[in-house]
């Protein structure tokens, strides 16, 4: 076992004994990044090449999902994306530690990328069933390790809430259980989501604008500074984003979610589970993750220093090894 991943097992231990951020049903504790703020490695040629693995399609209800199958080992984990994002987004060094002892589903949500519209509403409960039907699709009848980022966490929760049967450990990465209780983005943050779900500004802006725009979402403005050139070098989702898309579902599905909120029910989650944030997140601030390592019975929490919104992309190999570190060390047990 490496360096990286006996410090996050010793901290975990430590939290525990010392009841560090603890309360009477759960542990956390944080976990910060490996990396200096600005030590990034961006040689895709040494990640997956998630552009180079043949996309699938299978029927599901009233949509066809586009998803891909990769790497190895007797665990598979889901991944769900955050808002407007299609498959390919995800950072191909993590993909690449990920798969290493995985086998991983990435897919398209409803309406993005080559994942049809269908008919049916845009709500969190509508994406959580699609994903539950995705799995049955591919005949996949274990239970199945689940991983949401941002919007996608939502449809990680709702998925865990309403279909326990699917979901073995859970991790929810830039997540928020919603009601009285969440801490909203800061303005500008909310007007960079107006942009980009924007169909006439859209067609005035070119690519290179549309992902600062992105960026802006994702990173921290230092961190934006000591990387000038992160346009370049983030790996490419294959199209813009589709701003009708978007709308929906951060202009729809997103803020009912939040409205009501989950908080009420995360109590009963079962699965083992781990909350990772970045501590410079402003599109779903840190208290979010806090409200939910405190709710879900057994939690892990995790806050990557110096990570924003897109800590994953900031710091890929290390965030791999704390999800790894997370799904070899958990068991689940029904309580």
């Amino acid at each position: 076992m490496d360096a990286a991943v006996t410090t996050v097992l010793l901290l975990v231990f430590i939290a525990i004994s010392t009841n560090t951020m603890m309360s009477s049903n759960y542990f956390a504790t944080a976990i910060f990044a490996y990396s200096k703020p600005n030590q990034v490695n961006y040689d895709i040629t040494e990640g997956l090449d998630i552009y180079n693995i043949p996309l699938k399609k299978v029927h599901v209800g009233d949509i066809d999902i586009a998803y891909k199958t990769f790497g190895k080992g007797n665990n598979t984990i889901i991944l769900i994306n955050g808002a407007g994002e299609n498959m390919n987004f995800w950072d191909p060094h993590f993909l690449k530690v990920l798969s290493a002892n995985n086998s991983v589903i990435v897919f398209d949500s409803r309406g993005i990328g080559n994942t049809t519209l269908g008919n049916k509403p845009f709500t969190i409960s509508q994406f959580a069933n699609d994903t539950a039907g995705l799995l049955d699709a591919l005949k996949i009848n274990k239970k199945v390790d689940v991983l949401g980022f941002s919007l996608g966490s939502l449809t990680a929760q709702e998925l865990t809430l309403g279909h326990p049967d699917k979901v073995n450990k859970l991790i929810l990465y830039a997540s928020s259980c919603g009601g009285k209780q969440a801490t909203p983005p800061t303005l500008a943050i909310l007007k960079d989501f107006a942009i980009l779900g924007n169909p006439e500004i859209q067609k005035k802006m070119s690519y290179v604008q549309n992902v600062r725009v992105q960026g802006d979402l994702l990173f921290p403005k230092k961190w934006i500074q000591e990387n000038p050139n992160y346009v370049e070098n983030l790996p490419k989702p294959g199209e813009l984003i589709n701003p009708v898309i978007l709308k929906r579902q951060a202009f729809n599905a997103f803020p009912s979610f939040i409205q009501t909120g989950s908080c009420n029910l995360i109590g009963t989650i079962k699965a083992p589970t781990l909350v990772i944030v970045g501590t410079e997140d402003a599109s779903i601030p840190v208290p979010n993750s806090l409200v939910l390592a405190e709710g879900i019975p057994g939690a892990w929490l995790v806050q990557i220093h110096g990570g924003g919104h897109g800590a994953l992309w900031q710091y890929p190999d290390e965030f791999g090894r704390v999800l790894q570190t997370f799904l070899i060390t958990t068991t689940y047990t029904s309580r």
